[in-house]
């Protein structure tokens, strides 16, 4: 694993610690997540994401939620992206089995690829996440998702990604 990789997964184990020693009445959640973004015109990603709730009650919850992605950039030469957030989350319910969330957080990023004009972007990038997504199947062990986040990233573009996954407890 190259150095640059330490901080996302020094983020998600602190979280897995954090969820290891919580009091909380509600679940860990623990995501598997596929996402398209905008990185180089569309790249796949796979990621994992662990929420931790702060305050729960029947109509709306507050979680706090770590995650590491990392990207399959169409690239000519040997590239790689990976990505981590930190976000606050906040969801209602709809009714039914259906909730919203939104949210906003911060964003690191490991990126290694040359862009369009074949200049090699090659660093670690910081920057904040807007959140905005839904969910079905509250209240069950296994519950889909579909997700648009924006992360604007200092010094380079800006990124789109719209993210599919499913959501299992893992505590309680």
């Amino acid at each position: 694993m190259r150095f640059r990789y330490t901080l996302p997964v020094a983020v998600l184990a602190a979280a897995l610690i954090q969820a290891s020693t919580n009091e909380a009445e509600a679940q860990v959640e623990l995501s598997g997540t596929a996402s398209v973004v905008n990185i180089r015109g569309g790249s796949f990603g796979l990621g994992a994401r662990l929420g931790i709730p702060i305050r729960r009650s029947l109509e709306f919850t507050i979680r706090l939620e770590a995650g590491v992605d990392y990207y399959f950039p169409d690239c000519a030469v040997d590239c790689d992206v990976v990505g981590s957030q930190l976000d606050l989350i906040f969801q209602n319910r709809l009714g039914g089995r259906a909730l919203v969330y939104y949210g906003a957080g911060g964003s690191f990023q490991s990126i290694t690829l040359q862009d369009d004009l074949g200049e090699l972007i090659d660093g670690d990038f910081w920057g904040v996440n807007l959140v905005l997504g839904g969910r079905y199947n509250e209240g069950e062990s296994v519950q889909p998702f579909v997700e648009i986040r924006w992360t604007g990233l200092e010094e380079i573009d800006n990124q789109f990604a719209l993210t599919l996954g499913v959501t299992v407890g893992v505590g309680g």
